[in-house]
Parts: C-alpha cells; structure tokens; sequence
C-alpha cells in the first residue's frame, strides 16, 4: 500500500475513534506516512447552546457553520461560541479538554507535539492494540428495515463466541416474552439446564454448576414453552491468558484514569477486549456503561460494531438508529441537559 492510500485509509476511519472520546491517543498512530493536515487532531465531544450559538469554520473556510457533536477538527480549523453557549472540545496528544465559551473565542485549533521516537512502552502497546479495533470500524453500516428474527416465538442469542470464565452471562432476545429452558450442551451431551427462566438473562451459576472446561465449544441453547429452540456457541477462555487479560486491564485503568474520563476508559477497555475477539465481554462492558450514561450515542455506536462481528444484524441496526436520535437531540438547541462535569 503506497503512502498516500494508507494516509487516506487512515483517515476514512478516523471518525470512528473520534466517535468514542480517544482523541488524546491519536498521537501514536502518528508516523511518516500520515502528514499533519490529514489528522483530526480534536473533536466537540459536548455543546450547549443556551441562547447563544456555537459554530465551526474549517481552516480556509470563508462562512461559520453550526457545531455538530462529535464533529472531528484538524488544525487550523475554528471553534467558537456566542452568548452563554458552550463547547467542549477533547484534544489530541494527551492535551486533555478545552472548553470554549464567548469569552475565549474563537479558539484556533493546534497541532499537538509528536511523540518522541522509540521502542513503544506498555501503555502505548496496549493502546494500540485498542485502537486497531476501532480504526477498523466505520460505524456506518445500515440503517435499513429490521429483519424477521425468526418469527416471534424465536428467541434471538446475544451472547456467543470466547467468554472470560468470569463473565458467563448469557443474554437474549424475543419479541414475545416467554419461559425458557436454557441448556449448555458439549459433544459429550447436557452439561447444565435450567427450566422456567422467565425473561433474557441468565448468570451461569458457577458454585452450583459443573465447571465450563477452556477450550471446548460448548452449544447455549434456549427453548421458549411455545415456538422453536435457538442456539449460539461459545469457548471459555484459558485460565492463563484470561489473567493476563485481567492484569492488562487493571493497568489501563490505573495509568489512564487519572487523565481521561470515565466514558473514554469505557471505550478503550471495550476497544481493547474486542481486539482480543472477546466480543461478550466487549458487549457486557459498554451495556454497563449504558446504564451509567444511557444518553451517550458513541456507546451505541461502539454496540453496533459488537453486534455487526457478532453476526446480530438487526442488534447492529437498532443501535445505530438509537445513536443517531441521541445525536439529534445532543445537537438540539432547545436541549437543556448538560453533561460538561462528565
């Protein structure tokens, strides 16, 4: 791949990790082959409008136009805001956040200084095994009608695929509400049952149940009282490497916490757990966040991509379409919520 194609790919993609707050990690993608002017180097992670206005002008632009959420500025471009109206702007570069309010305005968007070169640490390995993720994801999939799910006495699996041994819970969906048997199923026959589970979640009882052995694919399969049985198969991860996975986490959390925010860590742990194709988990950490912050689209874009390498289309639809009303009523002037202290 020639430079100029790997500067373009990278750029097409850049939206996607703008989308879940990890612009102050940019900075190590950064290298010859991607020149300065290609990179976003911020984006307007929050606006509030109040009775003023808020606006973008691009560098070289002659007209302002309104600020959009999530919208990813390069360096040279504008930001600024009138009256009471506020921006909140997250900057490349580990500069953190910049609030931009009519007494600082207009604030002209920099270029952050380059890393220094040489062999990467840690944290920065780690990063970017998170970033891989979401560079690889364009969060534009479609956004078309529903499919049938299988009729409406068939239960959807939203669990499937390698699981942490301390994340055995298992989720799914029907448009019909329903008891149902759950059974876990390896080659040798039932390994667990349970009948009459009333709703779509169910923890594995570890204490009470026969031990999940890594390394083989065990069959969940879920059977409403009325309509037809459904299965999905997953694999328990390893002792070894499921540690490691919780001690690489552990150091994440502990070396970014004191500087990003709670939404961003979200992101790079999910980032991270799906790049390790441990999807589930991926899954189980945004759906947490979503009940802490359930008016955050960039969760429900980050949903969308799970479910579209899950192989749950409609899932992927649905949270597209949630992200999308959520934006429109972040970029609703008559919108009185802040979220500026998050």
């Amino acid at each position: 791949m020639s430079d100029r194609k790997a500067s373009s790919r990278r750029s097409q993609f850049l939206a996607a990790t703008l989308s879940v707050g990890l612009l102050p990690f940019l900075t190590v993608l950064a290298d010859a082959a991607s020149p300065e002017r290609h990179i976003s180097v911020a984006v307007i992670t929050h606006i509030q409008r109040g009775l003023g206005r808020a606006e973008v002008r691009p560098l070289g632009a002659g007209a302002w136009t309104d600020a959009r959420p999530l919208r990813a500025l390069r360096a040279g471009d504008e930001v600024r805001a009138s009256d009471d109206a506020v921006l909140v702007l997250l900057l490349a570069g580990g500069r953190g956040r910049h609030i931009v309010t009519a007494l600082n305005s207009p604030y002209v968007v920099v270029t952050p200084p380059m890393p220094q070169r040489g062999t990467p640490g840690k944290l920065q390995v780690l990063l970017q095994r998170s970033l891989s993720f979401l560079l690889a994801s364009s969060n534009d999939g479609p956004e078309g009608a529903l499919g049938s799910r299988g009729g409406p006495g068939v239960p959807v699996i939203l669990s499937n695929g390698l699981v942490l041994p301390s994340s055995l819970v298992f989720h799914w969906q029907a448009q019909i509400p329903d008891l149902y048997t759950v059974s876990i199923l390896s080659r040798g026959g039932v390994v667990w049952q349970q009948d009459r589970v009333n709703g779509g979640v169910l923890e594995y009882p570890v204490s009470k149940a026969p031990v999940l052995e890594p390394s083989i694919q065990y069959t969940l399969r879920v059977r409403p009282v009325q309509g037809r049985a459904k299965e999905a198969h997953f694999e328990v991860l390893d002792p070894a490497r499921a540690e490691l996975v919780r001690q690489e986490l552990a150091y994440l959390r502990s070396e970014l916490s004191p500087e990003v925010t709670d939404r961003a860590l979200v992101a790079i742990e999910a980032a991270y757990l799906a790049d390790h194709i441990l999807l589930h988990d991926a899954r189980l950490t945004v759906l947490r966040a979503v009940q802490t912050y359930p008016d955050e689209p960039s969760f429900h874009l980050l949903l969308a991509e799970l479910y579209t390498r899950m192989g749950l289309p409609d899932q992927a639809i649905e949270s597209r379409r949630k992200a999308k009303t959520l934006l429109s009523v972040e970029a609703d002037p008559s919108a009185s919520s802040s979220r500026l202290s998050q």
